[in-house]
């Protein structure tokens, strides 16, 4: 239901929702170079950099495009989020990475690499619903398992 409720959200829509425009795409545009680049101003505390190079890689994702780095974007956003104090955002976008396994794992052999990062998003989901107010700590407790 996560899944779907999140792929629900078509790529079209998060691109014109995140200001990018298809027109502004190059032959150099990758999700690579956008997660490499948002990685940079990650380290550096460069934090809405960050979140517009992670959204403009997720934008750019296909189906030829590795999982790890389609789950590599969805979790450094989050954490870029939650640098900036949005919590929601960081939550939506460590569910898109755990929903984003999930699916991959129905469908081919995921790598321990690639179950690490789901791992990954999963803990600082649990961390990010600590932090907020209005979640019950079970919740917190659920997305650790």
């Amino acid at each position: 239901l996560i899944g779907a409720i999140i792929f629900s959200f078509s790529l079209k829509n998060a691109k014109a929702a995140w200001g990018f425009d298809e027109k502004e795409a190059n032959a150099d545009d990758s999700p690579v170079r956008f997660l490499s680049s948002g990685d940079d101003a990650l380290i550096a505390d460069f934090y809405q950099d960050a979140v517009k190079y992670y959204r403009h890689g997720i934008s750019l994702i296909s189906d030829t495009t590795d999982v790890m780095i389609s789950l590599s974007l969805h979790v450094n956003l989050g954490t870029a989020l939650s640098s900036l104090g949005d919590d929601d955002g960081a939550v939506v976008s460590y569910i898109a990475a755990i929903a984003m396994h999930d699916l991959y794992s129905t469908k081919q052999e995921v790598s321990k690499d690639e179950r690490n990062v789901a791992a990954q998003a999963a803990f600082f989901l649990g961390m990010t619903y600590q932090d907020m107010e209005n979640i019950p700590p079970a919740k917190a407790a659920d997305a650790y398992a």
